[in-house]
């Protein structure tokens, strides 16, 4: 068995300001907008027109010699050397899209078109009420006029000097449409800016995409039309706030439409300006019933924020059941029905509803039906507490009631982990949801790291929590932390298997990462076992930029030992070009079935410092992928998402 995650140098925590993300607005690059949710509705116009020492994530030393596997199949025993030198002619347009016109011939047979849309998603338990406000300390002004003077032609020939993995593909390619329920543009809620940054990814490793975002109104209203160029695996930012004065975007919560001409996938990130709060949420799978496994209004600390869109071409009627209970659960309340138009999205707030008031503080699960048209669900659990120099907001996709399974994959547990500095530490909680009509029994296995960063008593162990019964339409949240039922040792991450008594009870679960109990929160969905696949799209990675780096969490999801290889591109922030990184050491490994592979950035001898950018995992085993988006000091929330499988 190979290590697995993340190792290096906790960075000291020293105060730092939310300069760096405002610089990013000014770009209009980086996803550090972000998001004021409330209830109200969303003030709109109508111009048309992320030691962040770990992700559990420590990251590993260098072992193999990196070979390259993008999207190309290559017999085990053939080195591959393609006589394909790209020379891409590049306009850059004045909205700062690059189209290249890139003409590949490579002697290799490629398969890259075939995406797996993940089918779970998860739901925080935990809501989160803001009262803080952000306030940019500085004014954008964008003079995005971009002039080319010359063609770009790259001057390297890319060479694969390692075999490559040739799976089959099985999955169903993801659509060139994708709905995203969330986006806002420094809208001011209770004194706090709020601005979302979008970056969608090409997921054709081969073609160059042109996908454009239109944005909806509570109404569906359509506002604003963005295009952009990608190329081949490129990710591209929209930043919202940079709309304000490209396009006269006026402050208000959206709703987000991307299609393109090829397969897309996209992470949204909403950064709180002046309480340094920001949660990520990645590729949203609509559906008729979606799940929420943390619904919470907590008064004076958190409430749930849950925005609804409505995916389809034809208006839906939408209604919300909230469930609360483990062994003896009742329906507390109903919300809707409400009407949404195409494009159109509902927002409701746990703490604002007026069906939800006299409930006191409660903790839940939502379902989420809907009929003439699927929909997406997203959620955010926001703080309310004002004494904490950092508030802490995290955000998940809502789940499908389809992608319920009798087994779940976490690739990233953590108890008492350290972090940053020995005083501060890591522990994850599992919210489960069972959503059927017959009671369930779940088992945890904890697979320890082999990192040596961890407790010795940690590395390579196999540990066991007590089982978990769930009546039916019951909820449970279970601890990984000290004390919380199992017997991981303390200081100890790894990855998690969840498993329950049979192939018909089926529960969908969301993973909570904390960091001193709740100073520092990010979230994710845990995955259904059927659902990995063996290329994982990251949209975005970064080292030190603006202060913010990202632990790659790689779990092997398969039987056998996996081969893993990762493909880091470069994104140049004046005009969305992606460039490959060539020469990796480190970017190949072998990891043990269940077991997890960390890659740090700083540690990645490709990657430079302010580097930001794409990329693309690959292996002969199926495969999860987990982000976080780390600050490098306690200067914001660490934000997190998990790849997007594409085949």
């Amino acid at each position: 068995m190979n290590p697995s995650s993340l190792p290096v140098a906790r960075p000291a925590w020293k105060p730092a300001g939310k300069a760096a993300g405002l610089a990013l607005a000014c770009l209009g690059l980086l996803m550090a907008g972000t998001l004021r949710v409330g209830a109200m509705p969303d003030d709109v116009g109508r111009s048309r027109a992320q030691r962040g020492p770990e992700t559990g994530l420590r990251a590993s030393a260098p072992m193999t010699t990196p070979t390259l596997a993008p999207t190309v199949t290559v017999t085990p025993t053939v080195t591959v050397t393609p006589t394909v030198t790209v020379t891409p002619t590049v306009t850059v347009m004045p909205t700062v899209t690059v189209t290249p016109t890139v003409t590949v011939t490579p002697t290799v047979t490629v398969t890259p078109t075939v995406t797996v849309t993940p089918t779970v998603t998860v739901t925080p338990t935990v809501t989160v009420t803001p009262t803080v406000t952000v306030t940019p300390t500085a004014t954008a002004t964008v003079t995005v006029t971009v002039t080319p003077t010359a063609t770009i032609t790259p001057t390297a020939t890319i060479t694969p000097t390692a075999t490559g993995l040739e799976p089959t593909p099985t999955r169903t390619p993801l659509p060139p449409e994708i709905s995203l329920p969330f986006g806002a543009n420094m809208y001011l809620y209770n004194h706090d800016d709020v601005g979302t940054g979008i970056q969608v990814q090409n997921l054709d490793r081969t073609r160059p995409a042109r996908f454009e975002a239109t944005l909806y109104d509570t109404t569906g209203a359509s506002i604003l039309d963005i295009g952009k160029d990608a190329a081949p695996g490129g990710a591209p930012n929209i930043y919202l706030p940079s709309h304000r004065f490209l396009d006269g975007l006026l402050p208000g919560l959206y709703a987000l439409r991307v299609r393109g001409d090829r397969p897309l996938g996209a992470i949204v990130r909403t950064d709180w300006g002046r309480t340094k709060g920001s949660a990520i949420y990645s590729y949203v799978t609509p559906g008729e019933t979606v799940v929420v496994p943390g619904f919470v209004n907590r008064p004076g600390d958190r409430s749930s924020l849950v925005s609804i869109q409505n995916s389809g071409d034809q208006p839906a009627e939408v209604s919300a059941e909230l469930f609360s209970g483990q062994s003896d659960p009742r329906r507390l309340a109903q919300l809707g029905p409400y009407t949404l138009a195409p494009g159109a999205a509902l927002r409701l707030h746990a703490n604002l509803e007026s069906a939800l008031q006299g409930l006191g503080a409660f903790e839940g699960w939502l379902r989420i039906n809907a009929t003439g048209a699927p929909v997406a669900v997203q959620t955010f659990v926001q703080t309310e507490r004002l004494e904490q120099s950092v508030k802490p907001v995290y955000g998940y996709e809502g789940m499908p009631l389809e992608s319920a399974a009798s087994e779940l994959l976490v690739p990233l547990f953590r108890s008492g982990q350290r972090v940053f500095v020995d005083s501060d530490r890591a522990d994850t909680s599992l919210y489960l949801v069972n959503p059927g009509d017959e009671a369930v029994e779940v088992g945890i296995r904890y697979f320890g790291t082999l990192n040596t960063e961890a407790a010795p008593a940690c590395r390579g162990g196999v540990f066991q929590h007590q089982p978990v019964r769930l009546a039916p339409l019951g909820s449970a949240v279970v601890q990984q932390r000290q004390g919380g039922g199992h017997d991981i040792p303390l200081d100890c991450f790894g990855s998690m298997v969840i498993e329950t008594g049979g192939p018909d009870q089926k529960v969908l679960a969301m993973v909570l990462d904390q960091t001193n109990t709740d100073a520092l929160l990010s979230a994710y969905d845990a995955v259904p076992a059927g659902a990995p696949g063996v290329e994982v799209a990251l949209p975005l990675y970064r080292r030190e930029h603006f202060d913010l780096t990202t632990g790659i969490q790689v779990m092997n999801a398969g039987d056998a030992p996996a081969r893993i290889e990762i493909a880091f591109a470069s994104t140049d922030a004046a005009t969305d070009r992606s460039t490959p990184l060539l020469g990796c050491t480190s970017c190949v490994q072998t990891v043990a079935p269940r077991e997890s592979y960390t890659w740090w950035p700083p540690l990645v001898n490709v990657i430079r410092p302010g580097t930001f950018g794409s990329a693309v995992v690959t292996s002969d085993q199926p495969v999860v992928a987990l982000v976080i988006d780390y600050p490098m000091r306690r200067q914001v929330d660490p934000a997190a998402y998990l790849g997007i499988t594409t085949r």
